[in-house]
């Protein structure tokens, strides 16, 4: 709402109001003031001069505190109605008890007085042209009442049908308006209710975005690089992002994959609405509904663009797998191509009541598959809406891990849509893997981002003159080709592949296959329109469903349902699909096929209970069940060498991975350099006994089981463990892994019986006991895993257990 009259409070305004001494500047200063627009947000800050010289520009990078990827600016509310009202204080400070006030007939005729001048004012207030809600009458707003939102902030757990089918589930931290005490809406927020009107700011939106990449890279490399079709002027966002087969040119049909993509945003927008509705007592008038759908805005609206929503209504996870380069190593963590992507939409999807979060959890030196693929919902989140893949330089031609990786993101909870990053269009055996499954009923896309078939559109540093036509250089392209090269060669592209950094503080990784700051901002750059395009497309076809009903959603349920009941059938199809032919080349040994059905790793309920960081049960405090439950703020276990001092050695210590080095190397950094460090579970020797570990714990139990109607007696009861992976095959001594188990250097039971041998399943290892590969739990649903060494100064470190 233009005006903001939402604060008035038509008692207050009858306790202050004096008949006898009324004037026109004492009823002003009875009402809320009129809130000022907020000032347009600055553009982006531009990076910085690296150490060796500094830049002509004088721009400067952002700087982002530690906790800058969890932040942030928006709040979600806790959606939870109330059968309490608010009733009006039964004494004043002013009038004393509420029996008084009615002593004598002046001061009844003053107080009816006040209270129809307050109403008319009130009502003529709400009704001025540039308003766009209208208070309910004192009928409806006690009826209504009951659906307010709580004030409690919660960690709560969205019911299974919400995971599975709204695209919203999973474990938040959901907190009440901190702006609004009184839980109102904010006035602009019943706009979220208008589907024309949220897509005239989405696109508004993205416009700022285009208008801050024009400026960060330049016009004409900004057309270049980011522009996919120069006749459509369609953005790379569309262009160059595909499902397994790309269509022809002429083609007008939106592809497969494209389509599922649609449904799960356009699920995501009406999920705003039901939230909206369902918390916010107000109506849109049919004067606004008339004039959002003319194309003409007030003079003093066209100044600037339309504000952010105040509030969102829902969150929208783009969780990120792959390796050291996708991990931003060398970089800070906020530089990596997901922060970007993150940082450059979050503006556009706010103003559409969506909170974006990109989740950068790839890790350096790991594979997709097996730990991360079947352990995907312990690692990046029961809320994950994008799951995608760049794992394209550690699988190598392992194709049946990216295979195990997509089918596990199709029997996910939430069910996320599938991206994969640096497949290789070359690669047609990545492509088959994501056509089979694209046909089994899998949203997939993939996205190419080769930077060498991009490097046209980027400036030439040899080809320039002298230090003013270097100076000229937009600074997201300055230096970063030099010749047939990027971000490498002369004059000075590998000096300023890395934003500078305080004094002492070492980025480790900066080799040549990592990329640096500027190929992340490409990539992010064009990640954010791919998700902004689809957030336009997705309000387009809402748009096109409300034109008889001025830009109102009013059959909602009804739509939901139907774009659910397509998702249902895609699923349903995939659960029956059986393995992927890509899949078969799982590596199981000739024992463990005999009786382990490899279906089972590709759609069966799994659960993982692992230390590895990043992962959302660590940050959750879910595996340490901890009230530390934030991304700067968890349980980070104990050094190696504090646990083998510890007291309590009945009990598997959660071991911090020991990197003195890189400790060392960024102890003087402002900011996050990476989060992805190799935590382990260790049981050692000097425990002089059995360590236990129980498995799940209470919290986990409560997460991952209680709402889904699931438990550990649903598994097929198969048991794997994975060993923390020495670097390039060279472990320190006294480590002890599965080969040393089965040579009887370590033992190991589960609810005391003894594991017999350790199957090899690529990376992790297969459980089995005298009668084969089932473990039953115990009486609680629960697993005792045991760990006792033998070996002399030997340990243990286990990453993760993984029930099947």
């Amino acid at each position: 709402m233009a005006g903001g009259w939402d604060g008035f409070d038509i008692r207050k305004a009858a306790d202050a109001f004096d008949a006898d001494a009324f004037d026109d500047t004492d009823f002003q200063r009875l009402l809320p003031s009129r809130r000022e627009p907020p000032a347009p947000q600055p553009a982006r800050p531009q990076p910085p001069a690296p150490l060796k010289t500094a830049m002509a520009s004088s721009s400067t990078r952002p700087s982002s505190t530690t906790a800058t990827k969890r932040q942030s600016a928006s709040v979600s509310f806790n959606i939870e109605p109330t059968a309490t009202k608010t009733m009006p204080p039964t004494a004043d400070k002013h009038h004393g008890p509420t029996t008084n006030t009615f002593a004598n007939t002046a001061g009844l005729q003053k107080w009816i007085l006040a209270i129809g001048m307050a109403t008319v004012m009130a009502v003529l207030l709400l009704y001025k042209e540039d308003d766009a809600m209208v208070i309910l009458s004192p009928k409806d707003e006690e009826h209504d009442m009951q659906h307010q939102v709580g004030s409690k902030a919660s960690f709560t757990k969205d019911d299974h049908s919400n995971q599975q089918n709204s695209g919203g589930g999973g474990w938040n931290f959901l907190k009440s308006n901190q702006n609004s005490p009184d839980n109102k809406c904010p006035a602009d927020t019943c706009q979220l209710l208008d589907v024309p009107d949220i897509l005239a700011k989405v696109q508004k939106e993205k416009q700022n975005l285009v208008q801050q990449l024009q400026n960060e890279y330049g016009q004409d490399a900004y057309q270049k690089l980011f522009v996919g079709n120069e006749t459509t002027g369609a953005s790379v966002g569309t262009t160059q992002f595909h499902g397994a087969s790309v269509p022809q040119e002429k083609d007008t049909t939106t592809p497969l994959s494209r389509q599922r993509f649609l449904r799960k945003f356009k699920l995501k927008v009406l999920q705003v609405h039901t939230q909206v509705t369902q918390t916010c007592t107000c109506k849109t008038s049919s004067r606004l509904q008339r004039r959002l759908t003319t194309t003409n805005h007030t003079k003093e609206a066209s100044k600037s663009p339309p504000p952010p929503a105040a509030t969102t209504f829902t969150r929208f996870v783009w969780a990120n797998g792959g390796h050291s380069a996708s991990a931003a190593h060398g970089n800070f963590y906020d530089e990596s191509y997901t922060a970007v992507m993150e940082q450059s939409a979050k503006a556009t999807f706010g103003v559409a009541g969506i909170d974006l979060e990109g989740r950068n959890y790839a890790m350096g030196g790991m594979s997709s598959g097996p730990l991360l693929s079947l352990c995907n919902e312990a690692v990046y989140g029961l809320d994950a809406d994008i799951i995608s893949w760049d794992y394209g330089m550690t699988d190598g031609r392992a194709y049946w891990k990216k295979s195990l990786y997509e089918s596990r993101a199709g029997v996910h909870r939430n069910r996320p849509l599938i991206v994969n990053v640096g497949t290789g269009d070359g690669n047609k055996n990545r492509l088959k893997t994501e056509e089979e499954l694209e046909t089994a009923g899998l949203p997939c896309m993939h996205y190419e981002s080769d930077m060498f078939q991009m490097k046209e559109g980027i400036p030439d540093m040899t080809t320039l003159k002298n230090q003013q036509e270097i100076d000229a250089v937009p600074p997201f392209v300055k230096y970063f080709r030099c010749g047939n090269e990027l971000e490498k060669g002369d004059p000075d592209c590998r000096t300023y592949k890395y934003t500078n950094a305080p004094e002492g503080c070492n980025r480790p990784g900066q080799v040549s296959w990592h990329p640096g700051w500027k190929a992340h901002a490409l990539q992010g750059n064009i990640m954010a329109l791919f998700m902004i395009d689809l957030l336009i497309d997705a309000l387009t076809e809402l748009e096109v469903t409300t034109k008889e009903t001025n830009g109102k959603i009013e059959n909602l349920d009804e739509m939901i349902s139907a774009l659910q009941s397509e998702e249902d059938a895609d699923y349903e199809a995939f659960a029956n699909s059986g393995v992927p032919k890509s899949g078969e080349a799982i590596e199981l040994d000739e024992e463990s096929a005999k009786h382990v059905n490899k279906s089972t790793f590709f759609h069966g309920p799994i659960f993982c209970h692992t230390a590895i960081m990043p992962a959302e049960i660590r940050y959750l405090g879910i595996l340490t069940e901890s009230q530390n439950s934030s991304f700067t703020n968890y349980d980070t276990g104990m050094s190696y060498h504090a646990a083998f001092k510890r007291e309590d050695k009945t009990t598997m210590a959660l071991v911090e991975m020991e990197e003195r080095d890189y400790k060392r190397q960024t102890a003087k950094c402002d900011k996050i350099v990476d989060v992805d460090h190799k935590d382990y579970f260790m049981a050692a020797q000097s425990d002089g006994g059995v360590t236990k570990v129980v498995v799940p714990n209470n919290m986990e139990k409560e997460v991952y089981f209680s709402d889904d109607g699931h438990s550990m007696s649903d598994m097929k009861g198969h048991v794997m463990v994975c060993f923390t992976v020495c670097p390039w095959g060279k472990c320190p001594k006294g480590n002890i892994m599965a080969p040393q188990f089965n040579d009887g250097n370590a033992t190991m039971t589960i609810n005391g019986e003894k594991v017999t041998a350790m199957k090899s399943v690529s990376d992790c290892s297969l459980l089995q006991n005298k009668e084969g590969f089932v473990w039953k739990p115990n009486s609680n649903g629960q697993y005792e895993i045991g760990v006792k060494v033998h070996q002399k100064n030997g340990y243990s470190r286990i990453t993760t257990f993984i029930f099947l």
